[in-house]
């Protein structure tokens, strides 16, 4: 017989990891041999029996080892395959809160396709900072997944030019029957909550199945955590209260002012009281519970799948799929960038909480207005016209509890139907049709209508001043009525909501003809069209630069399409050679040209035991048309002119303008796999590869925002308020320079002969980094190192050298206990040092993860009742700390701490 259900299915995710093959069969079945099946695997179009030698270097974690990881979405699945390097996993304070993706090799979101059973699985309506498009992994439940399957060399002959790095291939439960219901608790640094459902039936010709996903977590401010309370200071120059200098009127009726000057600008007598602090007479602003550094989320997924067989030979088939994804920022105190006096507010002598005067000595100077009420309400006393820089908002009135949220919704929805229709024993065709389309709208609150706030404050309305917080009961004496604290109803009329919109929609036509020639060789032939709508519409007050940022805006409204002709076959040479050749021929048309990309690859079984593979390929990557239409991002950098000491805090997060280009040439690259596997009688499988990238043409930023703000010669590009304080860079897209990218991928797994109660099962991965370089950024020595650096100066991804994945599992009857250590290498910051000086190190981290099933047969009804409880970073590591905001890398590490989990699933 078959082993028990959950030994069978732990015993596949093991062994699936060193697997070659896409499918794997039940190999016992009590009075019959191994069954056969037509099936297409990962890394191929051809349709084979299910024991096709196949020679893609594929990566395979199953459906109870992702349960091992403590997945609760996708993206927590990153963390088991050591491969996948540059996934923006942690974002914050940009368009890409709450998606994630795949990212293999540290080589670019765009160079990672993402399918589901072997389509295009749909594409983000945001992009990253190198304006390139991605599949947001997030839009899709967990409990649908049977297995995910990486390639991990390129594959663009096969699949198309996003293949670039590589091809995760995400494999339904297509065969689920019955009813399947878990709910899951967790605390971490947050906390967490996950119902999930599915539903199954086959019935006489087909099969249709539902599986759905609702998940909720909480938030985390910055402050919630010590290791960055204790080691960063956030401090800005624009506090709340704010800093004054003296606004002269000249002839012409421009004002002059000295806030840019230490010596005539001076800090809100109340600061510190009200929650700022001073330094170099400024009022500076403690913003490190500002927003949050996890958001607050809450998903709804849902994925279906049906196929029919409306004969004997053709089957037809669908698949649909929803999400409702919101992600909650938090937004504090907001700032102004676009006030009157180059970025600054006006505040006219006759406000009635301006209790500055003008002495002659240069600098406004205060006078108390308990101290000197009658001066100040016989007219005895006259204030001055004051420029002043500062935040409606600040620490006390609008951060943490007190934050507004940031609102961002995607709506996604994809749909597949096709056919599979046998034309003879030998011979298959399959025509699918793929509809995706997401949304998203961003709701910022606290974009400020700086007109009508300028308007507010000379009607004296509003009280700019610290005494709003220190003493809000205080009557002004200047007109005996005016209270000081600032009433919400006025802080309505000048708060505007900022919404960002956008959309993009894909649509996938494909017709593969497949099958076999003679005996042996398999072929495929097929043909491709791909059409693209993008849309991305930036809020209309602030296209104006009328909000309260100066973010200049680049709107993009664009369409892209691509057909493609490819063929592939199947050769095998005797019983131990099997070949495998490819060649695409796609067609951008005048937005990208077009390209002939091939590819071949081998296996040869040297013994029953051992093996080796190897593949060559050309891939190719056309702009995007984020890339031709320009994008704006956000990035934290330090200002090398920043006038506060190091204890203050020297980073800023920034707007960076990224203009873009219809003259960028497409991106190629080159690459090829060599390895070697082994799988013995003794219970060891293990697969080794050495892998090599060569991109050319990259499209990338001109020049890196930090490198701008460095350099004298590019001030021109560097954008600061009147007072001096850094707000944004210019840049643009750009054809510069290659890349190459090499290391070597160790898989194993290890199921030992033991004379002990029940099973024992051992697996191990490694991926190491042995050359990254550039011809075109600096890098760690000054030559294009970019091997084992945070990659911060440039658009790649982060790249540890080491990355391993270890872990035991054993099984006896009912029970299952599992404990895998994660390691990630150290590496260099960029961001924090030089080439002659060194940079920084972002120190290693281990964790190790535990759990706990254990199976109940019956216990409610004839179905299984599977209890679990684990924890993920049992030593509740802190991620390595970086000098600069956000004070971790988030393309590597996890904030959140130890996570305590327990869940229930229940099969009726």
């Amino acid at each position: 017989m078959c082993k028990s259900l959950l030994a069978r299915s732990i015993s596949a995710a093991i062994f699936a990891s060193t697997a070659t093959m896409s499918v794997q069969v039940c190999a016992q079945a009590q009075d019959s041999g191994l069954v056969m099946e037509e099936t297409v695997v990962t890394g191929s179009n051809i349709r084979r029996r299910a024991d096709y030698d196949n020679p893609a270097p594929v990566q395979t974690v199953g459906q109870v080892e992702i349960e091992h990881t403590g997945a609760v979405q996708i993206q927590d699945i990153f963390k088991g395959l050591t491969v996948n390097s540059g996934s923006q996993i942690a974002n914050r304070q940009n368009e890409r809160q709450g998606v994630s993706q795949f990212s293999l090799r540290g080589l670019g979101l765009g160079s990672t396709l993402t399918l589901i059973n072997g389509r295009r699985a749909g594409l983000s309506p945001v992009t990253d900072e190198s304006g390139v498009l991605f599949t947001d992994i997030n839009q899709y439940p967990v409990n649908m997944i049977e297995r995910v399957e990486v390639l991990t060399d390129g594959a663009s002959a096969t699949y198309g030019s996003e293949a670039v790095a590589g091809v995760v291939n995400i494999i339904t439960r297509k065969d689920f029957e019955g009813v399947e219901l878990s709910v899951e608790a967790r605390d971490a640094s947050n906390s967490s909550e996950q119902l999930t459902f599915a539903v199954g039936s086959a019935f006489d010709k087909g099969h249709f199945s539902l599986f759905g996903s609702y998940y909720t977590q909480d938030g985390n401010f910055r402050g919630d955590f010590d290791w960055i309370r204790n080691n960063l200071v956030f401090s800005s120059s624009t506090g709340s209260p704010g800093t004054y200098a003296i606004a002269t009127t000249n002839m012409d009726g421009s004002i002059s002012h000295g806030l840019g000057s230490s010596s005539t600008r001076v800090p809100d007598a109340d600061c510190e009281a009200a929650g700022g602090n001073i330094s170099s007479n400024r009022c500076r602003y403690n913003f490190i519970n500002q927003r949050r550094l996890i958001a607050e989320e809450d998903r709804f997924q849902i994925f279906s799948q049906f196929n029919y067989d409306i004969s004997d030979r053709v089957n037809v088939f669908s698949e649909v799929s929803f999400s409702r994804n919101e992600i909650r920022d938090g937004l504090g105190g907001a700032v102004l960038r676009t006030g009157p006096l180059g970025g600054n507010m006006f505040i006219p002598g006759s406000h009635p909480f301006n209790f500055w005067v003008d002495d002659a000595s240069g600098s406004p100077v205060y006078m108390d207005p308990t101290t000197y009420a009658a001066d100040w309400a016989s007219g005895s006393l006259v204030a001055t016209d004051l420029a002043a820089q500062f935040r409606p908002l600040g620490t006390k009135t609008g951060d943490g509890p007190n934050a507004d949220d940031i609102i961002t919704r995607f709506n996604n929805a994809r749909i597949v139907s096709g056919f599979d229709a046998e034309i003879n024993d030998r011979w298959f065709l399959n025509a699918s049709f793929t509809w995706a389309n997401s949304e998203y709208t961003r709701r910022e609150p606290r974009n400020y209508a700086v007109d009508l706030f300028q308007e507010i404050i000379n009607d004296g309305l509003w009280n700019p001043f610290g005494t709003a917080i220190t003493n809000p009961s205080l009557v002004s004496p200047k007109d005996g009525v005016t209270t000081a604290q600032n009433a919400s109803d006025v802080f309505a009329r000048f708060n505007r909501v900022k919404t960002d919109s956008g959309r993009v929609q894909q649509k996938v036509a494909e017709v593969i003809f497949s099958g076999e020639v003679g005996n042996d060789i398999g072929v495929a032939i097929g043909a491709q069209y791909r059409d693209l709508d993008f849309e991305n519409y930036p809020d209309g007050l602030s296209g104006v630069l009328e909000g309260g940022r100066a973010d200049a805006t680049f709107p993009a409204d664009g369409s892209q399409d691509a057909w493609a002709v490819f063929a592939e076959v199947a050769v095998p040479f005797g019983e131990d050679l099997e070949t495998q050749f490819a060649l695409r021929y796609e067609d951008y048309g005048d937005k990208g040209g077009d390209t002939i990309d091939p590819k071949a690859a081998f296996k040869y079984n040297i013994s029953e035991a051992l093996a080796i593979r190897g593949s060559w390929g050309t891939s190719f990557q056309a702009p995007s048309i984020r890339q031709v239409a320009g994008s704006v991002g956000n990035v934290s950098v330090t200002d090398p002119n920043d006038s506060g000491t190091a204890a203050e805090g020297t980073t800023y997060n920034v707007t960076v303008f990224t203009e873009g280009s219809s003259d960028l040439e497409s991106q190629s690259a080159t690459n090829y796999n060599l390895g070697l596997l082994l799988r013995t009688e003794h219970g060891l499988d293990l697969s080794f590869d050495y892998w090599f990238y060569d991109y050319k043409d990259l499209i990338l930023q001109g020049a890196s925002p930090q490198t701008i703000i460095d350099d004298p010669a590019q001030q021109s590009a560097v954008i600061r308020d009147a007072s001096g304080q850094l707000n944004g860079v210019r840049t643009g897209f750009e054809n510069r320079g290659d890349a190459e990218a090499s290391g070597i991928d160790l898989k194993a797994a290890y199921r030992p002969d033991l004379d002990i109660s029940g099973e024992l099962l051992f697996d191990f991965s490694v991926t190491y980094i042995l050359d990254y370089t550039s011809t075109e950024f600096d890098g760690l020595d000054g030559k294009g190192d970019l091997k084992g650096s945070r990659n911060f100066a440039n658009s790649f991804g982060s790249v540890p050298d080491v990355k391993a994945n270890a872990g035991v599992t054993w099984m006896s009857g009912n029970h299952t206990v599992n404990v895998s250590a994660r390691f990630i290498g150290s590496y260099k910051d960029d961001q924090n040092g030089s080439v002659a000086e060194g940079f920084e190190d972002i120190d290693s981290q281990t964790t190790i993860d535990a759990r706990y099933s254990l199976l109940l047969p019956e216990l409610i009804g004839s179905g299984d009742t599977l209890v679990h409880v684990g924890v993920v970073n049992i030593t509740d590591e802190d991620p390595p700390l970086l000098d600069n905001r956000p004070g971790f890398d988030t393309e590597v590490h996890d904030p959140r701490g130890r996570q305590i989990y327990l869940g229930l699933k229940q099969n009726f």
